[in-house]
């Protein structure tokens, strides 16, 4: 519980600081990068990060 916790908070501040850059330096590009770059973030968090563990 406390992992997921943590991931999501992770994941915030990531998402808080890409945002600064995208505000401060507003171009298309950069824009598109950062964004895709937040998808494979969530999509990682989503489906990768919390697998049950194998034995």
């Amino acid at each position: 519980m406390l992992d997921r916790l943590l991931a999501i908070v992770a994941l915030a501040v990531l998402i808080g600081f890409l945002s600064i850059i995208v505000i401060w330096v507003p171009r298309i590009d950069l824009g598109a990068v950062i964004l895709i770059t937040v998808i494979m973030a969530v999509y990682d968090m989503a489906f990768h990060a919390h697998r049950p563990p194998s034995s």
